[in-house]
């Protein structure tokens, strides 16, 4: 399964208490953190360190995301709240080496244009 099957359609339910995730969405301000956007529409409360790295479902694992910056901030691996609040949404390019790391293939060309993939067009750029 791709990472976006794992994140929005579970093999098993993810189920955050329900008190948590107000509290982040009421910390959080109802809008994406990341500094530069504060959209307040299109919400989803991300899980800074994922489960399957041990993270856990309590507040200060949680931050509440858009859509854009969830799919861009997955794909790019960034795992720590510093990051995920400082990502430019300017140049639409998360901080990482190289862009190559954001694919599962290992084969994949370095010059794979992911906005297509994150930002409209094919949501898998392999079909």
């Amino acid at each position: 399964m791709d990472w976006q099957g794992a994140v929005y359609k579970p093999a098993e339910p993810v189920i955050i208490d329900k008190v948590v995730m107000a509290r982040v969405r009421k910390r959080d301000h109802y809008r994406c953190q990341v500094i530069d956007c504060n959209d307040k529409r299109y919400l989803s409360v991300h899980h800074i360190v994922p489960r399957e790295h041990g993270g856990e479902d309590n507040e200060e694992n949680l931050v509440l995301l858009c859509r854009k910056h969830h799919d861009a901030i997955e794909l790019a691996g960034i795992r720590t709240l510093a990051l995920i609040m400082n990502f430019s949404s300017d140049d639409d390019s998360p901080p990482m080496a190289s862009k190559k790391a954001m694919t599962d293939d290992p084969d994949e060309p370095e010059n794979t244009d992911w906005r297509t993939w994150v930002y409209g067009g094919s949501r898998n750029p392999r079909k």
